[in-house]
Parts: structure tokens; C-alpha cells; sequence
């Protein structure tokens, strides 16, 4: 509902009941007391006005730990309006493990060991967000299996 907010400036109460307060500027870009203004879009024939807030991005998540030669993914949450993409911009992902934009830590690690890198979600709107990750790759062994006893038999016919 688009109500008048004061002189010349109308609000609109968003799904929580707040009022959002924004203003037609130049050219029709709607700006907005959020970090990253909004979206206009015309509908209808009365070209009403819907509102899409631009949200600044958040990464989150920890990535559990992984073994040699064994398939890993995982995906990390990242919310932000646009859709954030994910980039490293610190540090090394592990060995044979790749970084998608959507925030997948995918394929199967070559080798063991602790990797520290950072995450960078970027969408334009505010500033980048970064998240620091430390993944362990555990090493499992190929070689021969001890041979251990079982204790004594006795066996009586």
C-alpha cells in the first residue's frame, strides 16, 4: 500500500510492516532508504509500482572436513539481492577442489592437509562480504592393513 509519508515523500509498508520510504529521482530510478535502493517495475495498465530491495550480500557457512580421493561438496550460503557472486580472493582452495560463482566447494581433493582462503560475496550493493574458511583434508592410507591375532585355539576331537 503506497501511502504519503510526509511532504513529497511516499512510503510503502513492506511485508514486515514497516514503512519503506523511497523517491523518483532523474530518469526514473527509484532510490530507497535501504543500502542499495530499488528496482522499479511497471504493471498493469494503471502502471502501478512494485518495489524489489536490493540487499547487500552475507556469506556463511563452515566446510566440513574432506578425504584424499574422495568426492567433497559442499555449498556455502549466500544471500544478497542480485544474487552475490563468490570469488577467493586470499589463500588457496585445496588440491583439485574448485569454487563456483554460486558458492559450491566441489571435486575430489589430490592431497591432505589444512587450507585457509577467503571468500569474497560481491553484488553491487554495499560493500563485498567476506568470509574466512579453513577446510581440513584428511589422508587416508593405502598401504597394508596391519595383521593383528586373534588369541589361542584349542581344538579337541
Amino acid at each position: 500500500m503506497i501511502d504519503q509519508g510526509g511532504p513529497g515523500t511516499p512510503h510503502v509498508d513492506n511485508d514486515h510492516g514497516s514503512p519503506v520510504r523511497f523517491e523518483v529521482a532523474a530518469g526514473g530510478v527509484v532510490l530507497g532508504d535501504g543500502d542499495g535502493g530499488y528496482t522499479a517495475i511497471a504493471a498493469g495498465a494503471a502502471h502501478s509500482l512494485a518495489l524489489d530491495a536490493r540487499t547487500a550480500p552475507t556469506p556463511s557457512g563452515t566446510a566440513p572436513v574432506g578425504f584424499v580421493r574422495n568426492p567433497y561438496s559442499h555449498t556455502f550460503t549466500v544471500t544478497g539481492n542480485p544474487a552475490p557472486t563468490v570469488t577467493v580472493t586470499a589463500g588457496a582452495l585445496p588440491d583439485g577442489l574448485t569454487l563456483s560463482a554460486d558458492g559450491v566447494l566441489s571435486g575430489t581433493p589430490t592431497t591432505g592437509g589444512r587450507f585457509e582462503f577467503t571468500l569474497t560475496a560481491s553484488n553491487g550493493v554495499g560493500a563485498d562480504a567476506v568470509l574466512p574458511v579453513a577446510v581440513a583434508i584428511e589422508s587416508i592410507s593405502t598401504g597394508p592393513m596391519p595383521i593383528g591375532s586373534l588369541g589361542s585355539l584349542t581344538w579337541t576331537s
